[in-house]
């Protein structure tokens, strides 16, 4: 599988931090540490030089296009501004095959429309296959 990777490279005291990320899915899936013994023997051109710490995540979504919408559901009259309730809400109103993101702190997450019922919006994502020679 071939994708649209960039690649972080940062020194410090402490030694070598890389992140590599899927650009299409927007998946940081692997950040990796070496100690500064670690980066002097992996910069010395010793082969298979072995790291402090490696985490690997959201490997299920490397290779796949990440899509976005905006999800908008009725928010209870009593409780018209919380980010509990609306997270609560938001996954019952979500399409099967989305997840919805738990930030309700821009301008329109709240917001009362012109017959002063209450609704909330949130960012819903999925991550689809890639069509042939993309």
């Amino acid at each position: 599988m071939k994708i649209q990777a960039q690649i972080s490279i940062m020194f410090s005291d402490n030694g070598l931090d890389i992140q590599i990320r899927d650009n299409d899915s927007f998946i940081e899936f692997i950040d990796l540490h070496l100690n500064p013994k670690q980066t002097c023997q992996a910069l010395s051109r010793l082969g298979n030089t072995p790291v402090e710490t490696c985490d690997v995540i959201g490997l299920e979504h490397v290779g796949k296009y990440l899509e976005t919408q905006k999800l908008t559901f009725g928010m209870p009259e009593n409780f018209p501004y919380d980010k509990e309730l609306a997270y609560n809400q938001a996954r019952m109103n979500c399409p099967e095959g989305w997840e919805v993101d738990n930030y309700f702190g821009s301008q329109d997450s709240f917001f009362t429309d012109k017959h002063g019922l209450h609704f909330a919006r949130a960012t819903i994502r999925r991550w689809v296959d890639k069509k042939e020679g993309e």
